[in-house]
């Protein structure tokens, strides 16, 4: 930052005095629970108070606005529901204060209803069309029912990956090794490898 405002302050645009004033009214300006009149009484609501000033600050009026489609599915789900959380729409019930990574309580009853809701719906889909768009649905809850547990769904979902791998590389080396073509394998046989591999570790 120095060497920037080193660089800014040479060709006469700024100095590290205007950086550091510029920094401490940004501070001041999203922290009205510290400096000003407004009240906040978690970290979750001093973090919603930032996002609604900085979106004010930036002239966005959706709330949903900057956040890259391109993004992996499940943490555009999880940046889309967080927002709108912050406007108070959610089926997550998370016990505020709540340590990062610890279980909450009973996750929130909405979520887990909702994901009730949606396998049903999967499950009634008659064309795949529908079936598409309801599984997307479901998942979707899923990821509200991960935020109500505290659980980040696109590291759950890579560590599940990564655990299917493992297990599915056991388990073909099992049958492998025992003579037997994998690919020639019956439901019932992969199963029972695949709790060979389990217990192996």
């Amino acid at each position: 930052m120095v060497f920037h405002a080193q660089i800014a302050e040479d060709a006469g645009a700024f100095d590290v005095d205007a950086v550091a004033r510029g920094i401490v009214e940004k501070l001041v300006r999203r922290h009205p629970h510290v400096f000003g009149d407004t009240t906040a009484d978690t970290a979750a609501e001093v973090k919603r108070n930032w996002d609604r000033i900085k979106r004010e600050e930036e002239g966005r009026t959706d709330p949903l606005a900057g956040i890259p489609s391109a993004l992996p599915a499940l943490q555009l789900a999880t940046k889309l529901q967080k927002r709108a959380a912050d406007d108070g729409f959610t089926w997550v019930e998370i016990e505020e204060g709540a340590a990062a990574g610890e279980r909450a309580g009973t996750p929130g009853g909405g979520a887990v209803d909702k994901v009730r809701e949606e396998l049903d719906e999967v499950l009634a889909a008659t064309t795949a069309e529908e079936r598409a768009a309801e599984l997307g649905d479901l998942l979707f809850a899923v990821v509200a029912l991960g935020r109500s547990l505290r659980v980040e769904p696109e590291a759950a979902l890579r560590l599940a990956s990564k655990r299917f791998r493992a297990r599915f590389v056991a388990a073909r080396e099992l049958a492998v090794a025992a003579g037997r073509e994998p690919a020639s394998l019956s439901i019932d046989d992969w199963l029972d490898l695949w709790e060979q591999a389990k217990r192996g570790g």
